[in-house]
């Protein structure tokens, strides 16, 4: 029985960290806060698929929208943005190849 509890903790303990600064702070700069939401709208939250995560109330989709804040307020492009997005998330969707023997 104690192993079940301490099987569900890890997953637990995850929604109760403090969101991430930028999860529900817009960003200062007005221009910049509208090119962040712009790019939010588009990019679907991967807890709960059928929202963007400018809409979804998921942890995950708050640590990505803090991201997207972020990588806006240092002068990144949406396009170099949503490209990074891509290559961290094959990552974490595939598994390694295997190899052959």
């Amino acid at each position: 029985m104690v192993a079940v509890l301490f099987a569900f903790t890890p997953a637990a303990a995850q929604d109760r960290l403090p969101p991430a600064p930028y999860a529900y702070q817009q960003l200062n700069d007005p221009a910049k806060e509208a090119q962040a939401k712009a790019l939010m709208d588009t990019l679907r939250c991967l807890v709960c698929q059928g929202q963007s995560i400018a809409d979804s109330d998921a942890p995950l989709a708050g640590d990505m929208r803090h991201e997207v804040r972020a990588k806006i307020a240092a002068g990144e492009s949406p396009d170099a943005i949503r490209a990074w997005l891509d290559r961290r998330l094959v990552r974490l969707r595939t598994f390694p190849a295997r190899r052959r023997r």
